[in-house]
């Protein structure tokens, strides 16, 4: 099938001769979940949603989707009610009516409390933090700060000419028409990584397994996954029988650069040695690399799969998505020619390159030797100066929360986590007055002024510090969820007394003013035996707290 090339409104437009008595049809605009802020998370997908509400038919297959980079329109049916679809669709995308904007938040946040985590999305939160790519791993809390103003200034910037492409799986049937506005295409950013070491593992999901790197886009990287999950079913499940269905994920993350991602599901008895048997699996990939059997065994599943004529029209979407995003377009044999062109060298070094960057998602059971360093939130604390709260349950919880104009840390002895505020990606705010900053990397400081002393004033001071367009406004949570002070009145009144007499001061005070009260009633012989059994009653009683 020729790829054909031709232009709608002013919509670059591809598409191929199929053959179907019906029409497929795609609208694809640049800009996805990557290309969002955390407040401004899940708007594409609600106008998304908004776009097509009330469009369902029975003889009319409607579809829509957002991706990290891009968010598509799809339709399928008898031309003519295509091209009804399109017309109606592209007028609304052109003056978004957003009357319906409450009905289908509650939808999305359904959608999003049935979705649940994925290992995925918990290796691009890691990876990129709560920004780019790793906006992924959120349930979408922008939601509550979509207007219908900010919306409409989103919609505009979004679906215009100049940032959409359509593809077709035959020609352009008469009437076609694309009412959208006309407007500049959204450039394609570099998706930026966190800072830190490398390689690095973090604690994932409890029964799956997830090594993620970054990789340059090429035929080559793709075969390295397919390979890796090759070799991980041959390790994990037909060797050790403790795993079920290995897989790989591909997800282009900027114009050049992809996450390749491999991992498998885990039974508790392989949990301990699972990342030992993955790390073994991709050393013997970068030394000795895949045979050329196993190269030109996947080659020729990939020429298979192009030239399939079922999978043809699959080419005009690829084409349409390569131009969307800056890149050139590509027909069905000079993808044939990459796919054939892959050397067992060429995956070899893109397994090199992806081990410098790698991350491992390992269950908290899981071995991991010192070659890889173990990313955590805490840190040394800092000496941070401003106002400090301490906790209720001190001298228990010995922690302390500094909040100052620049930063919002929490220490517990002589470690930490802090959110510097020149970084902060967004703060979470409860109703009840809990808070949770979240910096560009991810890392959290959970706030709770009913664990805190002056907790009222410790809540006014974050707010403050806090700028306007950062706050996430959260649903109300159920009262018995929202943590407590764990020690009772009568235990807390008694530790801080304890604190009072381990005091550098108390214990010559103390002693000086018992010589004076007892002077007059016990003998100069007997004070030393009533000091030394005062000690041996506050020592036993110091030993009894510490226990």
């Amino acid at each position: 099938m020729e790829l054909h090339t031709t232009e709608v409104d002013g919509v670059g437009t591809f598409w191929v001769e199929s053959g179907r008595p019906t029409l497929r049809a795609s609208v694809m605009f640049r800009g996805g979940m990557a290309d969002e802020t955390l407040p401004t998370s899940g708007w594409t997908h609600l106008l998304e949603h908004l776009a097509l509400h009330g469009r369902e038919r029975v003889d009319l297959d409607v579809n829509g989707s957002v991706d990290l980079l891009v968010t598509s329109f799809d339709v399928h049916g008898e031309a003519g009610d295509v091209v009804e679809h399109l017309r109606a669709l592209t007028t609304w995308l052109a003056d978004p009516d957003l009357s319906g904007l409450e009905h289908e938040r509650k939808v999305l946040r359904a959608e999003s409390a049935r979705r649940g985590g994925s290992a995925a999305a918990d290796a691009m939160l890691w990876r990129y933090g709560a920004r780019g790519p790793g906006l992924v791993a959120y349930d979408e809390p922008g939601l509550t700060r979509a207007s219908v103003d900010a919306l409409l200034v989103h919609a505009a910037r979004r679906f215009t000419t100049g940032n959409a492409v359509l593809c077709l799986d035959g020609p352009p049937p008469p009437g076609l028409s694309l009412q959208l506005r006309s407007g500049e295409a959204l450039q394609t950013q570099a998706a930026t990584p966190c800072e830190q070491p490398l390689p690095g593992a973090y604690a994932g999901q409890d029964d799956v397994l997830c090594l993620s790197g970054l990789v340059r886009r090429s035929a080559a990287s793709t075969a390295l996954g397919r390979c890796l999950q090759r070799r991980l079913a041959t390790r994990l499940r037909h060797e050790a029988g403790g795993s079920y269905a290995p897989w790989h994920g591909y997800h282009p993350v900027s114009t050049d650069t992809a996450v390749l991602l491999a991992g498998a599901d885990l039974m508790p008895e392989l949990r301990p040695k699972a990342v030992s048997v993955a790390r073994s699996v991709l050393q013997e990939l970068m030394r000795a690399g895949p045979t050329r059997e196993e190269v030109a065994e996947d080659a020729a599943v990939v020429v298979r799969t192009y030239r399939d004529p079922f999978n043809q029209p699959g080419t005009a979407r690829f084409s349409a998505r390569a131009v969307l995003l800056g890149e050139e377009t590509t027909d069905v044999e000079e993808l044939v020619r990459e796919a054939e062109q892959v050397t067992p060298d060429a995956v070899t070094e893109t397994a090199r390159e992806r081990q410098r960057t790698m991350l491992v998602g390992a269950p908290r059971a899981a071995r991991v030797d010192d070659s890889i360093t173990w990313l955590d939130a805490a840190r040394p604390a800092r000496t941070t100066s401003g106002q400090r709260f301490r906790a209720l349950d001190h001298p228990v919880d010995r922690s302390v929360i500094t909040v100052s104009e620049h930063s919002v840390e929490v220490a517990w002895g002589d470690r930490g986590r802090a959110v510097d505020l020149a970084r902060l990606a967004g703060a979470f705010a409860f109703p009840d007055g809990g808070r949770t900053l979240v910096d560009q990397d991810g890392y959290a400081v959970a706030v709770e002024p009913s664990l805190w002393r002056n907790g009222g004033a410790l809540r006014e001071r974050i707010d403050a510090v806090v700028p306007p367009h950062l706050v996430l406004p959260m649903e109300p949570r159920d009262p018995q969820v929202v943590p407590r002070p764990k020690v009772t009145p009568a235990e807390h009144w008694r530790l801080r007394l304890r604190g009072a007499v381990r005091a550098w001061w108390v214990a010559p005070v103390g002693f000086g003013a018992l010589a004076v009260a007892v002077r007059g009633t016990l003998s100069l012989n007997a004070m030393p035996v009533f000091a030394l059994s005062t000690l041996i009653f506050l020592s036993a009683w110091y030993r009894r707290d510490r226990r």
